[in-house]
């Protein structure tokens, strides 16, 4: 017994006397090969040919002495070649197990007689070599069985050698396939050293995709887990050409058909991280596209604890987080849902003066930004100023700045105010009507209603009135006249009481019948 001389291979018990032995460079597929001197040396030996029928009949005393003599001559040449492995003298000596056969000039190749065959040592560069080549299909060309936690087939590249290359075949074949093992075994499995990717895959001249995952069930078709820092990515997709000004989008995801509902990218974050991320091109390249089918959407993230379900980070020269672009039918650019009391999109603008949200309407009259409240009374759009939830700034809730004669603000309502402007302290203004230029600061195209104003009676008999329950300061002021024509009688005071928050209204003289008196009260 004695084991193979080959450095860094797997280390077996061989037996070295062999009964059967193939010529280094000759090819083993129909009759046995012969030796030089045109003995037959491969299927059967001289112990054989002596007991077969045919030579039983014709045998002698003579021919059994020869047969005697031809045995020893044949075991005593074997052990030379297995003392004398080197075989120099013979032009296609015999593949020796036990020992290291060199010297071939040619690939040493075994064939079947149903189109399979295999190569060894192939000088054209090919150590191994295999086809599974059977009429009815099905045939592998390379197959490798592992027991245990084994690998079956194993290569290792060298330089930046592939390990393991394949070439699809003609017919749209595929160039490496896995199939999984029983128990949710991976098909294919890459792990990646340094900053090496574990699968990298190149597309075909004609858009074809570089790595391709069909999801089973309701698998995930490409699933990538990253480790190490927070820049590691699970999958990451380059566009092709990498760098360059190609369209190519890095990573594109196809929902599932007929109904089934999914998503055409679907990414989980993990912790704080984000569900998807991704950088465009440095030619105006899409940080992230999808394209859905049917009614589903081209893109969909779902966020890991506190972490946002898609996020987008713009170019360096004032490149754009997110965008979307709607269907050709009115279909909608941006879309987001929030959950409980979460919102539906949120943004955070800049740090120099950047823009949380931003919209731009479409050249037909469309609308920047649209907000519609859910339920019966959920409000559409709202902003919150610097400061308006913990203090410390002086930020506006909602600014619009119409163009041309166009509205700044523009507010519709059916029976609710159209614009509506609360102050929560006695400093603030609810409204604040402006005109820098020296214009109208504020204009009513309607009647106008105060709630500081009001009807004072004064009885039959009497001079005056007072009317209370109205917040006055110091610098407010009561205006006051009389709503009838009467001789002699008219407003000749109206005195504020702003710790009692009423005031007096005085007529020039006692009224023989009722009177009204408006008022109104300003600052």
């Amino acid at each position: 017994m004695t084991t193979p001389k080959f450095p860094g291979r797997p280390r077996f018990p061989v037996r070295t006397r062999v009964r059967a032995r193939t010529a280094l460079g000759s090819t083993v597929g129909g009759p046995p090969p012969r030796d030089p001197h045109g003995e037959q040396t491969a299927g059967a030996d001289s112990n054989d040919q002596a007991d077969s029928p045919a030579a039983r009949p014709g045998r002698t005393r003579r021919g059994l002495l020869a047969g005697a003599a031809g045995a020893l001559g044949a075991l005593a040449a074997e052990s030379v070649v297995t003392a004398q492995p080197a075989q120099a003298a013979v032009s296609n000596p015999p593949v020796l197990l036990g020992t290291d056969n060199t010297g071939a000039t040619a690939p040493t190749g075994i064939a079947t007689t149903n189109g399979m065959s295999a190569t060894l040592a192939d000088p054209a560069g090919f150590g191994v070599t295999g086809n599974g080549g059977l009429s009815g299909g099905g045939g592998i060309g390379v197959a490798g069985f592992a027991t245990g936690n084994n690998v079956g087939v194993e290569g290792r590249g060298a330089g930046t050698g592939a390990g393991v290359f394949g070439t699809g075949g003609d017919s749209d074949g595929t160039g490496v396939s896995g199939v999984g093992g029983a128990s949710n075994g991976d098909g294919v499995k890459g792990s990646g050293t340094g900053s090496g990717a574990g699968v990298s895959g190149t597309g075909g001249g004609s858009d074809g995709h570089g790595v391709e995952g069909i999801a089973g069930g309701n698998g995930v078709g490409v699933i990538g887990h990253a480790s190490g820092s927070a820049q590691s990515g699970g999958v990451v997709g380059t566009g092709d050409p990498p760098g360059g000004v190609g369209p190519g989008p890095g990573v594109t995801g196809e929902g599932g058909h007929a109904g089934n509902g999914g998503p055409g990218v679907l990414a989980f974050g993990g912790g704080t991280a984000a569900g998807v991320s991704s950088q465009g091109g440095g030619a105006g390249g899409v940080g992230v596209q999808g394209t859905g089918t049917g009614s589903e959407p081209g893109v969909s993230g779902t966020g890991g604890t506190s972490a946002a379900g898609v996020t987008g980070t713009g170019g360096s020269f004032s490149g754009t987080g997110v965008s979307g672009t709607g269907g050709s039918t009115d279909g909608t650019g941006v879309t987001g849902t929030g959950a409980g009391k979460g919102t539906g999109v949120t943004g955070t603008g800049g740090p120099t003066s950047g823009t949380g949200v931003q919209g731009t309407g479409g050249t037909g009259n469309g609308t920047g930004v649209f907000g519609g409240g859910g339920g019966s009374t959920g409000t559409g759009v709202v902003g919150l100023g610097a400061g308006a939830l913990f203090g410390g700034g002086n930020g506006i809730g909602v600014s619009g700045a119409g163009g041309g004669t166009g509205d700044g603000v523009l507010g519709q309502a059916a029976t609710g105010s159209g614009v509506h402007g609360k102050a929560t302290a006695a400093a603030g203004v609810g409204v604040l009507a402006e005109n820098t230029a020296g214009g109208p600061a504020l204009k009513a195209a309607g009647p106008a209603v105060f709630s500081r104003s009001g009807i004072l009676t004064v009885a039959a008999g009497k001079s005056s009135g007072t009317v209370t329950g109205v917040a006055l300061s110091a610098a407010s002021l009561v205006l006051a006249t009389v709503q009838q024509n009467l001789s002699g009688v008219y407003v000749r005071c109206a005195v504020p009481n702003v710790a009692g928050s009423s005031f007096t209204i005085n007529l020039s003289k006692a009224v023989t019948a009722s009177a009204k008196v408006a008022w109104f009260v300003v600052n």
